[in-house]
């Protein structure tokens, strides 16, 4: 029998965990410092609706990958876990900002780029990606996209 079924159903209940778990604290500090969204003419929502929703979620992966590196043997923060890790920051923070002032639609496409890049970049060397689609010209788009 396969015992590696075990380890990542304890890490999917785990993440699931941590997301539900966190969730409330997220939506009470949403609230206290005002990150919500308003109701105007516009929107569907009558009330309040405190954002910051992907914060929650990153937290939740964020600790799900510690959870996993504790309890996996040989498994650790290699440059594809350092790469998800990084590239989920970068995102959380772009989805923040763009939550709390708003954002131009490229300037957000742009930070989404550079997330894309940065996870292409952590989990494959230069060769791979050289030939993987035939050239890296046409890999690391194919890629991106």
């Amino acid at each position: 029998m396969d015992f590696r079924i075990y380890e990542y159903l304890s890490v999917f209940i785990m993440s699931w965990l941590f997301v539900y778990g966190l969730t409330p604290f997220i939506i009470r500090l949403a609230n206290k410092i005002n990150f919500v969204d308003k109701p105007e003419a516009r929107k569907m929502h009558l009330k309040s609706v405190p954002l910051m929703g992907g914060l929650s979620v990153a937290l939740g992966f964020i600790l799900l990958c510690v959870y996993d590196v504790a309890i996996s043997p040989g498994r650790y923060f290699d440059a594809p876990m350092l790469g998800y890790l990084a590239g989920t920051v970068l995102i959380v923070l772009i989805g923040l900002i763009d939550d709390r002032r708003g954002m131009q639609p490229m300037v957000k496409m742009g930070g989404q780029f550079v997330v894309a890049l940065l996870f292409i970049l952590s989990n494959f060397t230069l060769a791979e990606l050289d030939s993987m689609f035939g050239s890296i010209i046409i890999t690391v788009p194919i890629l991106v996209l």
